[in-house]
């Protein structure tokens, strides 16, 4: 594929101008002094980006869920306006925003379903997702058992995801149906990346993507050691088998490795010790996120292939949005100022 026009080439500047105002240190330093969500939702409304999106909400009865389905609804529109703008340049990576988007809720219901509460769903359902997927997900509504919910999935684009569930469809092998869902979204994304982007672009897209599921596997060969106690056969189902910096041979060490004191030293012998150096891996969640956007942030300045800085702004928007939903929630249970900036994944902008 060609980049169609110098309009593909125009959209950079546009990319950075919107990165250029991005919620700042200085935002982030004044929203988590504040006491109550209602306090949260006044300054996105009156001082930041946020404001169109909350533009004649009230401060006093938006409810937390509420407020972040207004964020998640922002984000997909700001990226919307972003991909439409060049559509050689968007559209395919406006697909993969989508995908995540569909799997999220998913996923959601999934949870609610497994919990015996289907009927939940509906309260905490994401509807800005229903504007951009060919999925009905209001259909999930009259969804009550497990072989309902897979009967609605055949009729989807994750049809596939199936096979890789237990032959006992009155239950759900919630981790295994996660980790085929995020394997299909990203086994199209790197097909999409192969077909429809110029070479130039393509390596670098590669590159950041396959450093992003990477980490993830990280992330759950971790938990999986901290808090399961999976054995490496279970946790060789579940991740990607994608690498980026680890080695097939770091990767088989870590599903093996008896603690999760073991996979820091691996870690640590790998190319990521330069980023534990910088950023710590007290927290692996904040880790990934801290990784992606050293590596978004850098790519998003100084590369001149419009696919590869919109792929890193979707990126930073999508770090920006678990930013807001992690103070909102230190916000509504009342920590303390040091603990919500822990949970944030944070950096300097121009004017801080």
């Amino acid at each position: 594929m060609q980049l169609s026009s110098a309009a593909a080439y125009s959209i950079i500047p546009i990319i950075r101008a919107k990165y250029g105002i991005r919620l700042s240190l200085r935002d982030y330093d004044e929203l988590i002094k504040l006491k109550t969500v209602a306090e949260v939702v006044a300054y996105l409304k009156n001082r930041t980006h946020y404001s169109k999106v909350l533009k004649g909400i009230s401060e006093t009865s938006l409810h937390r869920g509420n407020l972040e389905k207004l964020i998640n609804k922002n984000q997909l529109n700001e990226i919307l306006r972003i991909c439409r703008f060049e559509k050689t340049v968007g559209e395919h990576l406006f697909s993969y925003v989508v995908s995540q988007a569909e799997i999220e809720e998913l996923l959601k219901f999934a949870r609610f379903l497994a919990a015996g509460h289907p009927e939940d769903y509906i309260l905490d359902a994401s509807h800005a997702i229903n504007s951009f997927s060919h999925i009905d997900f209001m259909k999930l509504a009259s969804i009550h058992t497990f072989p309902e919910f897979f009967d609605f999935i055949r009729h989807t684009k994750f049809k596939t995801v199936l096979k890789d569930q237990v032959d006992d469809i009155q239950s759900l092998d919630f981790p295994r149906f996660e980790a085929a869902l995020f394997r299909k979204l990203y086994s199209d994304t790197f097909k999409i990346i192969n077909t429809e982007f110029p070479a130039a672009a393509r390596t670098l897209l590669k590159s950041l993507f396959a450093l992003k599921v990477e980490l993830n596997d990280i992330l759950l060969i971790y938990r999986a050691k901290r808090f399961y106690n999976l054995d490496p056969a279970s946790i060789n189902k579940l991740v990607t088998g994608i690498r980026y910096l680890l080695s097939e041979k770091m990767l088989k060490r870590m599903v093996n490795a008896e603690s999760p004191d073991e996979i820091l030293k691996i870690l640590n012998s790998s190319k990521y010790k330069k980023f534990i150096r910088l950023y710590g891996f007290e927290n692996p969640e904040l880790f990934k996120n801290h990784v992606l956007q050293h590596q978004a942030e850098r790519l998003i300045k100084i590369s001149i292939n419009p696919p590869v800085v919109m792929a890193c702004f979707i990126i930073l928007t999508e770090i920006e949005k678990e930013n807001l939903t992690s103070l909102i929630e230190g916000v509504r249970y009342r920590l303390s100022q040091e603990e919500i900036k822990k949970m944030l994944v944070l950096t300097r902008k121009a004017g801080d």
